[in-house]
């Protein structure tokens, strides 16, 4: 008897261990929470959150439990979670004018909102919200208003430019447009400011990442990059060699659309002087040049020469030189291209491609719910440009059915409704 007491005692402490870990939340509601926070000196803080929103049970399962949030919300708040679909928080959840989920509030005991926030976010994001919350670290507007002061500060630019897309988030309207002219400007300002060796870290490469239009013609930051790679390398792995081949694609893509032969300057850089950054990618029995050249030249020929013929042999010569390495997104990039470029000028020839293309996408390995989901309703859009509606409407059933499988219900909708339109769309056609 005695080791059995033991044992459920232990089995306690491990429960009690693990539930400590992260927020203890309150176990009543608002108003409650606001009278046990007079009492203990402390602010209220509201999950609002809705049983069917994925990014809720996002926080919930790994924010909110992890062990450093716990420790200083339930130091600093008395934590309280609301279902806005009960019927019990109607009250508050119209008080708090909430339309989206999960929307994060920090009250005051006396019922003064000072934060409220909208959207999922990493644990550091979270423990920095809280500490905005208290007082404890400046807002961003308010760091922002630091950073006029003092432009040439660059760590304060630099903590405005993590925090920025959060922030800009949040906003709407014109307050958006807004603050994202005046992060684009600044970002411009702090590469220009940091262009060196002090470039090369983490941070900087991140917020790099997240602002970089990395589409234009000669840019001095791909240069820098590239020719400092070595040293990236040693920093971030390979992850900036990509990033220079993602660039170079970029150009190389658009300069063949628009049926400039200047795309082909870029290929030569392919094994030229940006060679050891394509040198990352898997060695196989083609060069990364000659699958570039492959590539391109199907693009030129199909956007400038408006030749679907020959795009569709060059583009059958580039899945060989690929082979098992083909994948979904491949074929169906190249069945996009066609539509794209000559919408409903396609031969019928190119529609029967498109669906030996998208059946390849299909088979391929690993394909992600979603990707799947896309590659059927293109597949019953080329049947349905064929008139062969009863294969369209199998595929676009088939869609819909892998829809229902889907996490995020807003996605599901949304996917929902266009395949759906699409259905409605064939009924008229077959009616005709």
């Amino acid at each position: 008897m005695k080791r059995s007491i033991l044992v459920m005692m232990v089995c306690l402490i491990a429960v009690f261990n693990v539930a400590g870990q992260g927020i203890n939340f309150f176990k009543g509601n608002y108003q409650e929470a606001l009278a046990k926070a007079a009492e203990t000196n402390k602010m209220v803080f509201i999950d609002f959150y809705t049983e069917w929103c994925g990014p809720c049970k996002m926080m919930a399962k790994e924010v909110f439990t992890d062990k450093s949030v716990g420790e200083y919300y339930n130091g600093k708040f008395i934590a309280i979670q609301l279902n806005a679909e009960d019927p019990a928080n109607k009250a508050v959840v119209k008080q708090f004018k909430i339309s989206a989920y999960p929307t994060l509030a920090y009250v005051r005991s006396d019922g003064k909102v000072v934060l409220q926030k909208t959207g999922s976010m990493s644990i550091e994001e979270f423990l920095k919200q809280g500490k905005v919350a208290t007082g404890e670290e400046l807002g961003f507007e308010d760091l922002y208003a630091q950073y006029k002061r003092s432009k040439n500060d660059l760590d304060v630019l630099q903590q405005l430019l993590k925090e920025a897309p959060a922030f800009v988030s949040a906003q709407e309207g014109v307050e958006s447009e807004k603050w994202i002219s005046r992060v684009n400007k600044m970002y411009s300002e702090y590469i220009k400011q940091k262009m060196g060796p002090d470039l090369i870290n983490k941070t900087d490469y991140n917020i790099i990442l997240a602002y970089h239009d990395n589409t234009k013609q000669d840019d001095p930051l791909i240069e820098f990059i590239n020719k400092n790679l070595e040293t990236y390398r040693q920093v971030m792995g390979d992850a900036p060699a990509y990033f220079i081949i993602e660039y170079n694609d970029n150009v190389m893509k658009n300069l063949a659309k628009e049926g400039k032969e200047e795309y082909k300057k870029y290929l030569e850089r392919v094994r030229g002087d940006l060679k050891a950054a394509y040198d990352v990618i898997a060695k196989t029995d083609v060069s990364p040049y000659e699958k570039s050249k492959c590539y391109y030249d199907a693009i030129y020929t199909l956007y400038y020469k408006k030749d679907v013929k020959g795009y569709m042999e060059q583009m059958n010569d580039y899945f060989k030189i690929l082979g098992e390495n083909a994948t979904g997104e491949d074929y169906g990039g190249a069945v996009q291209n066609m539509y794209d470029a000559m919408g409903s000028k396609l031969p019928k020839e190119a529609h029967m491609q498109s669906v030996e293309w998208m059946k390849r996408a299909l088979l391929g390995k690993n394909v992600a719910l979603v990707d799947k989901i896309n590659y059927l309703v293109m597949l019953g859009d080329s049947y349905k440009m064929m008139a062969e509606y009863g294969s369209a409407k199998e595929c676009y059933n088939q869609a819909l059915l892998a829809s229902y499988q889907l996490d995020m219900q807003m996605t599901q909708l949304m996917i929902q409704n266009v395949v759906n339109r699409k259905l409605g769309e064939l009924e008229l056609l077959q009616e005709e």
